[in-house]
């Protein structure tokens, strides 16, 4: 039989992380232990930090947006000024020459 090769060492290492190597059965239960009660407070817990992150990440992209958004007219309105400015020393340099 041939040596494991990477690709086959990679896979029993992943193997380690799967959520099946556990068997709940085997978990101490009773006054100290994992219940029923327990992991449903646990997970409720979570989901509920869950949910407050993805209420924050969603936040934040609406404010990222609408800086963008912002930015994006801010730039627009700094473009028409600039052409503003240009046209007005333009007319502002034809008014001296013909003085």
């Amino acid at each position: 039989m041939s040596p494991a090769s990477a690709d086959d060492r990679e896979y029993y290492d992943r193997m380690s992380f799967s959520s099946n190597v556990t068997n709940k059965s085997k978990l101490p239960t009773g006054p100290g232990g994992w219940n029923d009660e327990k992991e449903q407070k646990i997970r409720s817990e979570y989901e509920l930090k869950i949910a407050g992150l993805e209420r924050r990440i969603q936040a934040a992209e609406r404010d990222r947006d609408e800086a963008r958004r912002q930015e994006a007219f801010e730039a627009e309105r700094r473009r028409e000024m600039e052409d503003e400015i240009r046209g007005l020393k333009e007319v502002s340099n034809e008014m001296e020459i013909h003085s």
